[in-house]
């Protein structure tokens, strides 16, 4: 049986609850318009560390979750790199919303974006960077988001997430989006991008103390 693509802890089953419940049918902007669906959080909740990308794609929009396509698959790729570079001696395993081992502990961590739906462009066939006045319309929904996952790291994905993210108290680091990776046809540049974000995921990891299994 798959892991499901969001597991939230007891203790904010509640204020989840309600979260989801306010947004999940949001009608405050244009963009609910031609979407399929909010997208919300993938992973685990509260997360240690946060990414945030700009906007959803289209098979988040279609499933609903941040993060479930090609981008997605990259950035778990990236992760798992990252601590094989923080821990070149051990072994981690990668699960839904989390990674670790048995000696060492886990951690937790989770996606989502700037805004929750997608923004196609004018054609109708690809996605763009959500405006500013779609940001600020979806600050409300991102800033609750934080205070539910406490991240003690946030990972900007790409430029506009990183201009666009709400001010918060939280450490930030910004990395390059895994979609730009993707689009990359210079396999040198491709493998280059790869690296420099392994080194700023691990930068993230790094403020992160671990966790006993028993604790997930």
């Amino acid at each position: 049986m798959n892991a499901p693509l969001l597991s939230i802890l007891s203790t904010i089953e509640t204020d989840w609850r309600e979260y989801q419940d306010d947004w999940k049918e949001c009608e405050r902007c244009p963009l609910c318009e031609d979407r399929k669906k909010v997208v919300l959080a993938r992973g685990k909740l509260p997360a240690h560390v946060l990414f945030v990308g700009e906007a959803p794609g289209t098979s988040e929009d279609s499933i609903g979750y941040a993060f479930v396509g090609p981008a997605g698959q990259k950035a778990n790729e990236i992760i798992q790199a990252a601590f094989n570079d923080l821990y070149p001696d051990e072994t981690f395993i990668s699960s839904a919303g989390s990674i670790g081992n048995p000696r060492r502990g886990y951690i937790r961590f989770a996606f989502a974006n700037i805004v929750g739906c997608i923004p196609w462009n004018e054609e109708g066939d690809g996605v763009r960077p959500p405006t500013k006045t779609e940001a600020k319309t979806c600050q409300a929904h991102l800033t609750r988001l934080i205070e539910l996952a406490e991240p003690v790291a946030i990972v900007t994905l790409g430029k506009v997430a990183t201009r666009l993210i709400p001010d918060t108290d939280v450490p930030t680091v910004e990395a390059i989006h895994p979609a730009a990776i993707l689009r990359e046809k210079s396999i040198p540049k491709a493998n280059l991008s790869f690296k420099r974000s392994v080194k700023k995921y691990a930068q993230a990891f790094r403020m992160v103390r671990f966790l006993k299994k028993g604790t997930l």
